[in-house]
């Protein structure tokens, strides 16, 4: 892996440790941080989003894919989804101008399901730190 990848694994509920887990036995994490994310309207179907600095064995995690991200709207997207969102908002035209009202899809994952787009509305649930790893951020000393 020469780069960062923002990856997104699909996980269900009943198998977030050990999704979380697989995760880990694969990729070095940067900042050991994955964030878990819910869908809001099924909180048993959750995304966990992590950067992938480097792969620890050879092979694709099942159930992951690269997305990328809108950071100011919490928006996540893969390109085939970007793509679709602009011909749906732009009359079905496609185009590498169009202005994408970022603030009408926050807090969401863009996805392709079927075929067909899916804007699905979703929520922090929780950050999920390698604690064996080390906590990366520092803290301030109180006085």
């Amino acid at each position: 892996m020469n780069s960062d990848k923002l990856l997104c694994t699909f996980s269900s509920l009943n198998s977030l440790e050990k999704t979380i887990e697989r995760i880990r036995s694969i990729y070095l994490i940067k900042n050991n941080k994955i964030l878990v994310i819910e869908n809001v309207d099924d909180t048993q179907e959750l995304y966990c989003i992590y950067n992938a600095v480097e792969q620890l064995t050879p092979g694709w995690l099942s159930d992951t894919i690269l997305i990328h991200r809108k950071r100011n709207y919490n928006v996540l997207y893969t390109i085939n989804s970007l793509n679709s969102l602009i011909c749906f908002l732009n009359k079905g035209k496609e185009s590498k101008d169009f202005k994408i009202p970022w603030d009408s899809f926050e807090n969401t994952i863009l996805l392709i399901k079927n075929g067909e787009l899916n804007i699905i509305s979703t929520k922090l649930k929780e950050i999920k730190y390698d604690l064996k790893k080390g906590y990366s951020k520092k803290c301030q000393k109180s006085e």
